[in-house]
């Protein structure tokens, strides 16, 4: 047994199988991870079963998971591309699984209206296996939850273009590169119409419940919420929702 290199500390590989906690809407995900497999989809963990301490032991999704991309995977228009259609391919199985939803599911993250798939909620590198500049493989689907693609897609952009800037890397003082690489992702993910506005207003919307919800999730005693609030990850994303305001003034 060891523990996954990037992840939590109850996440262990047993072989070619992961042990990771389980929470209220575990056995929804798993019967959502058995919906994936029976219909195609193979690049997400196979749900084997429940063990006698609640765990759950999920099939290990083979591949590279970084917690940050290294800078010259972060520079690849192919590493994007790649992503934006691994996102589309899992949407569109996950949109089949909204018909057999009876709505008392319990879900990590809430629904959010109009319901169009099942987003993943966290759609970054440190949840996507890679082999190469290829993503392969979605991991963690703790927070799985009905929602639109716009959506999940929101973070995913902040995470894979990306807009985070956890080291004052100063990323979005180049909008016209910024605004490149979003281009990039949204064609490869063969998404609508829509302006560089609206996207970066739903980014920013996003961003706010997330710090909402880690809040809340802190003062509820959650451990895990509260050692992200005292290390300051709430900073983090407050800080790049003031500069993204910024930037959506020079897009508008």
């Amino acid at each position: 047994m060891r523990k996954m290199q990037g992840g939590r500390d109850e996440i262990i590989r047993i072989q070619n199988d992961i042990r990771r906690p389980s929470g209220q809407w575990s056995k929804y995900v798993a019967k959502f991870l058995v919906f994936l497999h029976e219909n195609g989809f193979d690049k997400a963990p196979k749900f084997i079963r429940f063990m006698d301490n609640g765990d759950e032991l999920v099939s290990y999704v083979e591949g590279n998971v970084e917690n940050e991309l290294s800078y010259d995977l972060m520079k690849s228009d192919k590493v994007l591309i790649s992503a934006a259609k691994l996102l589309r391919e899992y949407h569109d199985v996950s949109s089949q699984y909204i018909q057999l939803l009876t709505g008392d599911e319990t879900w990590m993250l809430a629904v959010k209206d109009p319901v169009e798939v099942m987003c993943h909620g966290d759609f970054a590198p440190y949840n996507t296996a890679m082999i190469g500049k290829k993503a392969v493989g979605i991991i963690d689907f703790d927070t799985l939850h009905p929602g639109n693609r716009l959506w999940d897609i929101a973070y995913a952009l902040y995470r894979w273009v990306p807009m985070v800037d956890n080291k004052n890397t100063g990323c979005l003082n180049n909008p016209g590169y910024i605004l490149k690489r979003i281009g990039v992702f949204m064609d490869a993910y063969r998404y609508k119409k829509i302006s560089y506005g609206e996207i970066i207003e739903c980014i920013i919307e996003r961003l706010e419940y997330l710090v909402e919800f880690m809040i809340s999730k802190a003062e509820d005693g959650d451990k895990q919420f509260i050692r992200n609030i005292t290390d300051g990850h709430h900073i983090v994303y407050h800080n790049d929702i003031e500069d993204l305001r910024i930037f959506l003034s020079t897009v508008k």
